[in-house]
C-alpha cells in the first residue's frame, strides 16, 4: 500500500507495574488503526527491587511501599523515570514536533508516572491520560507553578468502580486535586470494571486523542 504520512504528534503511554509494553500492543495498535496521524510510544521500565513485592525484580517506574495511604508514598526514582520521558518528549520537539501535539498517558504507576510528569512541562502538552491512576507526592502540586499554557493542558482520568487496588476514591483524590491548580479534568467511571483496562476505557481514551490531538 501507499507509505504512511509521517507522523505529525505523538502519545506516550506507560505500563503499570511488573508489566512491559507489550501488554498493550493490541490495544495501541487498534488506536494506531483510527489515528494513523499518532506515533504511539511505548516505553517500558526498567527492572528494580520493589518494596512492597518483597523486593522482588520487575520492571517498575518508581518504588512502592505499600503504605495504607497511597499520599505518604516517598515514590522513590520517580525522579529519573521523569528526566527520562523529559528526555523523550525533548528528542520529539527537537524532530519538529510541537509539545501541543504530544499526549503523555499510562496505567496505574504508569499513569501516575504521566500525571507527575506531564503537570511539570513548563509549556503544557497536548493532554495527559490516567488510566486507573493517581496523583503522586500530591502534597507537591501546590508548590508548582505552571504557565497559563501549561494550565490548558486537559487530563483525562478513567476509575473502574471496582478497582480494589487504586480505587475510585484515590482517582476522585487527584481530580479534585488536578482541578483546583487549575487544569481541565475530565474524570470518567466506569461500572463495574476493576483494576484493569476494557473496551469502554478505550473508547474514552480514543475519543480524547482525536479531541486532543486533530489530524
Amino acid at each position: 500500500g501507499m507509505p504512511l504520512p509521517p507522523a505529525t504528534s505523538v502519545c506516550f503511554f506507560l505500563h503499570g507495574l511488573g508489566d512491559t509494553a507489550s501488554s498493550f500492543a493490541g490495544m495501541f495498535h487498534q488506536l494506531a488503526i483510527r489515528m494513523p496521524h499518532v506515533k504511539f510510544v511505548l516505553p517500558t521500565a526498567k527492572n528494580m527491587n520493589v518494596t512492597v513485592n518483597q523486593g522482588a525484580e520487575m520492571p517498575s517506574w518508581y518504588d512502592l511501599q505499600g503504605l495504607s495511604a497511597r499520599t505518604a508514598e516517598p515514590c522513590t526514582g520517580i525522579e529519573a523515570t521523569r528526566s527520562m520521558l523529559d528526555h523523550m518528549i525533548g528528542m520529539e520537539i527537537e524532530a519538529g514536533i510541537s509539545e501541543r501535539r504530544i499526549v503523555l498517558g499510562g496505567f496505574s504507576q504508569g499513569g501516575a508516572s504521566a500525571i507527575y510528569t506531564g503537570i511539570r512541562q513548563q509549556h503544557g502538552l497536548a493532554g495527559i491520560i490516567g488510566l486507573s491512576s493517581y496523583v503522586p507526592l500530591p502534597h507537591l502540586v501546590k508548590d508548582l507553578t505552571p504557565s497559563p499554557a501549561a494550565k490548558k493542558t486537559p487530563i483525562l482520568l478513567c476509575r473502574g468502580s471496582d478497582d480494589a487496588i487504586v480505587k475510585p476514591a484515590d482517582t476522585a483524590d487527584a481530580a479534585a486535586l488536578l482541578n483546583e491548580a487549575g487544569y481541565p479534568v475530565d474524570m470518567r467511571t466506569i461500572k463495574h470494571l476493576g483494576h484493569s483496562i476494557d473496551q469502554e476505557v478505550i473508547e474514552h481514551m480514543s475519543k480524547f486523542l482525536q479531541k486532543v490531538l486533530p489530524r
